[in-house]
């Protein structure tokens, strides 16, 4: 068993909802990432 004193909270593991993917899969900062390979490998391809 876990000591806590006082004034102190116990870590308890959240479970993982399914929702969790999809929001990780749209977060802002990946699309940003996909968006910035996708460009470097189209113009890397195909200069203008």
């Amino acid at each position: 068993m876990m000591h806590v004193s006082k004034g102190q909270t116990a870590a308890v593991p959240r479970r993982r909802k399914e929702t969790d993917d999809v929001e990780l899969a749209l977060a802002p900062e990946t699309l940003a990432r996909w968006q910035f390979g996708i460009t470097t490998v189209y113009h890397f391809l195909f200069v203008p």
